[in-house]
């Protein structure tokens, strides 16, 4: 129980000091108002999900605390957000980490963001939440924010051009383009949760037969 308490504190502080520091970075870079800053911000799934990934490792510490609390740490919500930062981590290192030019401090932080977070949490899953009763109708739900975020992505860069991602750029890729690569990334998400899934349930398939087979 103290190892978990201890992983939960570190998770919690690493992803809100990555997050808070990314931010400070994008107001350092620049001249635009507060609230460009924000709308920018919170284009980036990246942030988006590791804000939910701080928010996770939070409210369990404190054992829920509220509604959303309790809601957010729930096996399948964890579930879910686990899916989420690992298709951080696995679409920057594949696709975007080529494009990076980061050295010093925004490295570190870019690194906590996409490498520490996305493989901790993952553990934190792994050891920590318990898998039984995860079903496809349970995280099912959850694929309303990807697909909000992709919406968002295209209001924001129709209002401002700014687009967070080059595969989300409808000002070069144009708008089909750009919405087809917006559900390609649903779909990895949905088969990264599917074969996540899969992989439990043959554990549990197997740990049971070992207990009626002993």
């Amino acid at each position: 129980m103290k190892a978990k308490n201890f992983y939960v504190a570190i998770g919690a502080i690493v992803g809100w000091f990555a997050v808070i520091a990314q931010f400070s970075i994008l107001v350092a870079e620049g001249s635009l108002s507060f609230g460009r800053y924000l709308a920018q911000f919170i284009g980036y799934f990246t942030i988006t999900t590791n804000t939910l990934v701080a928010l996770c490792y939070t409210f369990y510490g404190f054992k829920g605390a509220s509604r959303i609390g309790k809601w957010l740490i729930r096996p399948d919500s964890i579930f879910a957000i686990t899916v989420f930062i690992a298709i951080v981590g696995l679409i920057y290192h594949t696709v975007l980490r080529p494009l990076s030019e980061f050295s010093g401090f925004p490295l570190l932080i870019t690194e906590l963001l996409h490498t520490v977070q996305p493989i901790g949490f993952m553990l934190f899953w792994i050891c920590f939440i318990s898998k039984d009763g995860l079903t496809w109708k349970g995280f099912l739900p959850w694929l309303l924010y990807p697909l909000l975020y992709i919406l968002y992505v295209m209001l924001l860069g129709t209002l401002t051009q700014h687009y967070p991602y080059p595969f989300a750029d409808a000002s070069k890729l144009g708008y089909p383009k750009a919405l087809l690569n917006g559900i390609g990334v649903l779909f990895l998400i949905a088969t990264l949760a599917l074969i996540l899934l899969g992989i439990v349930k043959l554990t549990i398939s197997r740990k049971n037969k070992k207990i009626h087979n002993p």
